[in-house]
């Protein structure tokens, strides 16, 4: 999403989280392959931001783990 990037330059964790929102409405919707690059995305940012170990980036791992495994991505 170039335009979510382009508009919100600058400002990584509001666009993580406008991306995680984006990510857990597909999800709810079950487009789970379009869900997975707008959370992929998000954790990035939020590791950036706030570090791999951070709750941020727990949120970010379970939506992720959650799209892959009913996408059925078992592994990796």
């Amino acid at each position: 999403m170039p335009r979510l990037s382009a508009e919100l330059a600058g400002q990584p964790e509001l666009e993580a989280e406008m991306r995680l929102l984006l990510g857990n409405i597909h999800n709810r919707l079950s487009l789970n392959a379009e869900a997975v690059p707008l959370v992929e995305e998000a954790l990035r940012l939020r590791i950036l931001t706030h570090g791999a170990g951070s709750r941020e980036a727990a949120a970010c791992h379970e939506l992720l783990g959650r799209c892959r495994l009913e996408l059925g991505y078992y592994e990796g």
